[in-house]
């Protein structure tokens, strides 16, 4: 899944008329060492169709947040897109935007129409971003402003952090709200996507976590300190792993 690249690219340095965001920096290893040892217990959950059909919702949403942000990583400006050219110095501060693809993922919106992500990059080397190339590591902030995709539209904050491991920490505040639906969703997630899997902690499950392989979501795992579950959105029911 590619997303539709900026138009935009921009270099600040910090003085009185530039607002730069600051945001608290995800600790990947630390996020890691709460997946993997999760506290909740997995006997105390009560699982249900409906439990089961949120946590797959959700899943879907944080797969496809994942699968792009591994893509961003490799990700190069159009060629009409203008470079940087002042305001480089101490302090400066590295900012993209990009469009949002819209209501039909088969034809990609570019004009930015139906929303946008900006991703403030403070540990951007200068030179990479005047050559155009946004490969990074370190600590990130995505900022989604009505980005939408498909019928969802998604509002709030995303601090990430890209180890050179290519491991992908994130913790997700996004407000979500469908097309079909009147009522406004947030989601409170912290994970982690590594080689295709995504592992996550939801603030509503008490401790348990989340795994998927996002290329084939019809499996999701619940982990807990005392057990494991299966589950099959597809079926609505989980049994023990």
């Amino acid at each position: 899944m590619r997303i539709p690249l900026v138009f935009a690219l921009g270099l600040v340095a910090c003085g009185p008329d530039v607002v730069v965001p600051t945001w608290t920096a995800v600790d990947l290893e630390a996020l890691q060492q709460r997946l993997d040892a999760p506290p909740g217990s997995i006997e105390s959950l009560i699982t249900s169709a409906e439990l089961i059909e949120s946590l797959a919702s959700r899943a879907e949403v944080l797969a496809a947040l994942t699968e792009s942000l591994e893509e961003l990583q490799t990700m190069s400006p159009p060629h009409d897109a203008s470079p940087p050219s002042t305001g480089i110095g101490s302090g400066t501060v590295a900012f993209v935007e990009i469009a949002c693809p819209g209501p039909d993922l088969d034809v990609r919106k570019t004009d930015f129409s139906s929303g946008w992500v900006r991703i403030d990059l403070p540990g951007l080397r200068v030179v990479q971003a005047l050559r155009g190339a946004y490969a990074f590591e370190g600590s990130v902030l995505l900022s989604f402003v009505n980005c939408r995709r498909g019928s969802v539209v998604f509002n709030g904050l995303c601090p990430l952090f890209v180890g050179r491991d290519a491991r992908l920490a994130f913790s997700a505040r996004i407000d979500i709200s469908v097309d079909d639906e009147s009522q406004l969703s947030a989601l409170s997630a912290d994970g982690v996507f590594s080689a295709g899997e995504l592992s996550f902690i939801l603030s509503d499950l008490n401790g348990i976590t989340v795994g998927l392989t996002v290329s084939d979501r019809t499996e999701l795992r619940l982990s807990g300190r005392d057990g494991q579950l299966l589950c099959r959105p597809d079926q609505g029911l989980c049994e023990a792993d």
